[in-house]
């Protein structure tokens, strides 16, 4: 589980590499702009660029596309909400 924002995530690797959003938003094909909402929690990455952002930052791919989906998230809320059928679906 994750204590951090995805955007928050996304902008710790980048700095932790010494990159600026010039160049991650250049290795990935987005807008630096684009980035920027990301890494603020202003949008959501489509699966695909996702996936691209695994490989650029060598993150476990299913792991960070759940993150960066806000998989983990929805399904926290559905738990604490539901607990009764959320472990019926998940047992």
């Amino acid at each position: 589980m994750h204590t951090m924002t995805f955007g928050a995530r996304l902008r710790q690797l980048r700095n932790e590499r010494g990159w600026t959003q010039r160049y991650v938003s250049e290795r990935l094909g987005i807008s630096g702009p684009y980035l920027h909402c990301l890494e603020h929690d202003r949008q959501r990455p489509a699966e695909a660029l996702a996936e691209l952002m695994s490989a650029l930052f060598e993150e476990d791919r299913e792991e960070f596309v759940f993150h960066a989906l806000g998989i983990e998230a929805k399904m926290l809320a559905i738990q604490a909400r539901y607990p009764n059928a959320y472990k019926r679906y998940t047992d």
